[in-house]
């Protein structure tokens, strides 16, 4: 039976991903070796973390002798695109409204963040208008 897509990566699967989005491809031994310094893992986890992510159609791989090489089908803006979308919809009951209320009332956000906020969603205005 597949395996039911997730639309965002867990932290092992973003981390394991950063190696490929970096790298272009790699082996399982080359993932785990890129994830020593940060996280003590068995060869075992980062291959299952592989293969299940090929099954979501998140990594493509191809034979190389006797192992495969990996590569990345979801380009790192398409999976900060899910992720946010998810956390709108988990959050805010799918209102960007919602979230930009919040983050804006967090009160934790210098000045400077908030006028370059503010910029970019003028740009995002203007652009729609000259798109209607």
């Amino acid at each position: 039976m597949p395996r039911k897509k997730s639309p965002t990566l867990t932290d092992l699967q973003l981390a394991v991903m950063e190696v490929l989005w970096e790298r272009g491809a790699a082996t399982v031994r080359e993932v785990h070796d890129a994830l020593q310094y940060e996280r003590k893992l068995a060869y075992t986890t980062v291959s299952t973390v592989l293969t299940r992510l090929k099954a979501d159609a998140v990594v493509t791989s191809k034979r190389e002798g006797k192992t495969y090489r990996f590569s990345a089908r979801v380009t790192r803006q398409e999976a900060t695109e899910l992720s946010i979308d998810k956390v709108v919809d988990d959050w805010f009951d799918g209102s960007w409204t919602s979230l930009v209320a919040h983050m804006a009332e967090g009160g934790a956000h210098s000045l400077s963040d908030l006028r370059k906020a503010r910029d970019l969603i003028d740009e995002a205005t203007a652009k729609a208008e000259r798109e209607e």
